[in-house]
């Protein structure tokens, strides 16, 4: 079993909380663009979580279990979307996670991904599954650092 912490950057503050395996979720905030999350997802976890020995990036959401903890904090801190660590910026329909791996867990929302206007290559993920966007969006965005 892994353990891992989610950031979820907001505008309101941050909530850390446990969740049923020993993993905790961290929400934080500050709206922004998917090609700007890598390096604040960074900065976020060296400025306030140095004690922990794992490297911050953007979620890739990897069971049903993970999501229930992100969707369960999105309501709870009213945050409609937030960008996630998906994009097929490299092959079109071909979604890979921020290591550049295939994903293995994908919950999309009925009728997508559709790629409206032939450029929404990044996702966010809203309380109800996936979303492809175009990435200059500006959305929350979930870290996930692995302990």
């Amino acid at each position: 079993m892994y353990s891992y912490i989610f950031l979820l950057i907001t505008l309101s503050g941050i909530l850390l909380s446990s969740a049923d395996d020993g993993s905790s979720v961290d929400l934080k905030t500050a709206p922004i663009n998917a090609t700007n999350t890598r390096s604040i997802a960074t900065y976020a976890f060296e400025s306030g979580y140095k004690h922990y020995p794992g490297v911050a990036h953007l979620a890739v959401i990897e069971s049903a279990y993970e999501e229930s903890i992100i969707s369960e904090h999105q309501a709870i801190n009213d945050i409609v979307a937030s960008w996630i660590g998906l994009h097929d910026q490299f092959k079109r329909e071909s979604w890979v996670g921020v290591m550049d791996k295939q994903i293995g867990y994908a919950h999309w929302n009925p009728g997508e991904p559709n790629n409206v206007g032939g450029n929404e290559r990044c996702i966010e993920y809203e309380r109800t599954g996936y979303n492809d966007l175009t990435c200059s969006e500006k959305r929350m965005f979930i870290c996930k650092i692995n302990l």
